[in-house]
């Protein structure tokens, strides 16, 4: 299993850049400072964003848990899991001691729902697709003045959340 799988391919030329692509995602968490820093890259805001969307710090937050056990109860593959979580443990998000039980760090506390302050919401409102859709169109606000949110969406934040209130919740 690899990344590739994703695209419905599965060739060696494939492979090879799953793995590629796999290292340079814990090549940037490495770098990280901690979750919600502004110098995180990419890859691992990106990561970041998919622990805070699964809710994977409430489900290691009292035990170490097992990439199986995390994958069945996110529904996800628990290979591609595990590379996730490698990530999010080069970024100090999690721990292990073993390679399979993850359990919680101190930064990755900050994306519990349940504890005052939590983060989670707030990664997952500025991390996740919308928002990223809508900073792709900067180059568009810079040329014409114009709000980047409109005109990738066609519509103005508020109306937008307004039709989309699963999105618009994590605003609130």
């Amino acid at each position: 299993n690899s990344l590739c799988t994703f695209v419905g391919r599965r060739n060696a030329g494939a492979e090879s850049y799953a793995r590629a692509e796999s290292r340079q995602i814990d090549e940037d968490v490495r770098r990280a400072p901690s979750a919600a820093s502004p110098g995180i890259g990419f890859r691992a805001r990106a990561a970041v964003y998919v622990a805070a969307e699964l809710g994977l710090a409430d489900m290691i937050a009292d035990r170490p848990t097992s990439c199986g056990e995390l994958a069945e109860r996110t529904n996800t593959i628990p290979s591609f899991l595990r590379r996730l979580m490698r990530a999010l443990a080069t970024a100090g998000v999690c721990a292990t001691d073993n390679g399979d039980s993850y359990r919680l760090t101190a930064v990755g506390e900050t994306l519990r729902s349940d504890i005052p302050g939590s983060l989670r919401s707030w990664i997952r409102l500025t991390l996740g697709p919308e928002s990223l859709a809508a900073w792709g169109g900067l180059v568009h606000t810079l040329q014409t003045g114009n709000i980047a949110f409109d005109h990738v969406f066609g519509t103005d934040v508020w109306s937008y959340r307004a039709r989309h209130p699963a999105g618009a919740s994590l605003f609130a």
